[in-house]
């Protein structure tokens, strides 16, 4: 089987390459990542992911050869951070710091179309729980604000943010809620008891 990692530390991301090696994987580099994602033949993609975003972008690379797998690194070892992650399409996660027999065996899983996962995090994932602990206590204040009916240059000013830049923390936030908009973001506030 056939994979490429892809991360910014060109130590670890060698030190990877050789345990997947060892473990019979064919380890490749490719010079152009869109290209090798379109050839033919099963192989996985592993790459670390410190967002959602950079997740999304790995997800539609893996997309475009239906063959690929897309396997994370996760910054962080959280239900939040496999969640944000495996919503949006990619196949498999890990935690980054993980051993690298533990990675190995979420690649090797992930080849055979399986996803290993941490029994709190698949726990929380069959309850359908979101995490909270994203949202501090200054962003509930602020869904609380606009609940009671603040505008944006009200809850700006109130912060001291310019409107521009409270526009940006906002989007933060409902992204944070899994919301695409302000009346989504104050739904699940209120589902999840962050506003009355």
């Amino acid at each position: 089987m056939r994979v490429a990692v892809v991360d910014r530390a060109p130590a670890y991301r060698r030190g990877l390459e050789l345990e997947l090696g060892e473990a019979g994987y064919r380890v490749e580099q490719p010079a152009n990542m869109d290209r090798w994602a379109k050839e033919p033949g099963v192989r996985a993609l592993v790459v670390a992911c410190r967002s959602a975003s950079e997740a999304r972008r790995l997800a539609l690379t893996r997309a475009r050869g239906t063959d690929a797998v897309a396997v994370a690194l996760l910054g962080e070892d959280s239900p939040v951070a496999y969640r944000e992650v495996l919503e949006t399409g990619v196949e498999a996660a890990v935690p980054r710091d993980a051993p690298l027999d533990r990675i190995v065996e979420v690649v090797g899983a992930a080849l055979d179309r399986r996803t290993v996962l941490p029994t709190e995090v698949a726990r929380s994932l069959a309850r359908g729980e979101r995490d909270d602990e994203g949202i501090d206590e200054e962003h509930a204040d602020w869904l609380r604000a606009l609940a009671r009916g603040a505008t944006v240059e009200e809850l700006a000013e109130s912060v001291g943010y310019s409107e521009r830049a409270m526009y940006r923390q906002l989007r933060h936030l409902y992204e944070e809620l899994g919301a695409g908009n302000r009346t989504d973001a104050l739904l699940e506030a209120l589902r999840r008891g962050l506003i009355d």
